[in-house]
């Protein structure tokens, strides 16, 4: 898993594993792969808003 947060707030998530990775964020704002109940699958990148 890869995790880059922005000064401007939003960050982006990739998950290179072979297992699904609980985002923990409010809002997915972009994903290239289907996000569900805030679970980001295996091979994975989203786009997401902080929580705040």
């Amino acid at each position: 898993m890869l995790r880059f947060a922005r000064h401007s707030g939003w960050e982006v998530v990739t998950n290179f594993g072979s297992e699904d990775f609980r985002l923990g964020v409010d809002e997915v704002l972009l994903s290239s792969g289907r996000v569900v109940d805030g679970t980001l699958p295996e091979e994975t990148t989203a786009w997401v808003a902080p929580r705040g």
